[in-house]
């Protein structure tokens, strides 16, 4: 297996106003310590809604009061930024925890395909939400840079088997050898699934590997790949040749099991 840094130098986590930054960060911290990577978090200011915020029929409604108020650039550039202090002090709180070098940045720009475009091939993206990639923006700046997208539409559960799919191509291969690796580094088991497909290249030899096993399911889409993970009692980590064409919007939808796409 590769050294780590081979696979991954560095993990990128981008943030936008959202509560959900504190679980995030808190997963891409356990990513980068398992990798023995830097964490760099970048919060994107984006400035659709700073243009969005200047238009004068806009308020701003508090969910319990019910009252209103008038919302405007000025307003929404200080509610970001206090989003971003918060942010770089969970970053602070989840990295020195793990003791992981970390890096926070604030950028501006029209969504998070800003920060995916800044990014290296030798970087991990860990993305929010499924949503991210329905942004074409966002999927062509995936297609373009390679490397790896952590997808966190559930949450990461260290220990608990690692799954990688085999499509025959050759990113499946590198979505093996980091599904490989982070079994390793989480001492759980790794499960390999194909198609039965005689069309398809079929996988490599697993035996070699400790607590590994291959399955065969019917297709390689998300109805059976989402039935065997419910059998096998929620997995902690999907792994996924990226651009194959397996469409994973049903497991998204779920929300259940956090996915990796690797290129």
């Amino acid at each position: 297996m590769a050294e780590p840094r081979a696979f991954v130098r560095r993990v990128l986590v981008v943030l936008d106003a959202s509560p959900q930054n504190p679980a995030v960060l808190e997963s891409a911290a356990e990513l980068a310590a398992r990798l023995r990577s830097e964490l760099l978090a970048m919060f994107v200011e984006d400035a659709n809604l700073l243009r969005l915020a200047e238009l004068p029929f806009l308020r701003a409604v508090d969910p319990f009061s019910g009252a209103a108020r008038e919302l405007n650039g000025m307003t929404m550039e200080r509610g970001m930024r206090a989003y971003a202090r918060r942010a770089q002090e969970t970053l602070r709180q989840v990295a020195s925890g793990r003791r992981v070098r970390w890096t926070f940045r604030t950028v501006q720009g029209t969504g998070i395909s800003s920060a995916v475009s800044a990014a290296s091939g030798t970087d991990l993206i860990v993305l929010s939400s499924p949503a991210s990639l329905a942004d074409a923006e966002v999927r062509e700046a995936l297609a373009e840079r390679g490397g790896a997208v952590l997808v966190l539409s559930g949450r990461l559960r260290p220990g608990r088997p690692v799954v990688a799919v085999w499509s025959g191509d050759p990113a499946s291969g590198r979505a093996l050898e980091a599904a490989a690796y982070l079994a390793g580094s989480w001492r759980a088991p790794l499960v390999l699934l194909s198609p039965p497909d005689p069309s398809v290249q079929g996988p490599p030899d697993t035996s070699g590997l400790p607590q590994a096993a291959s399955y065969q399911v019917q297709r390689l889409d998300a109805a059976s790949l989402s039935g065997f993970l419910r059998e096998m009692g929620d997995p902690g980590l999907l792994v996924v040749p990226f651009g194959t064409g397996i469409k994973l919007q049903g497991i998204f939808e779920e929300g259940r099991w956090p996915v990796l796409l690797v290129a």
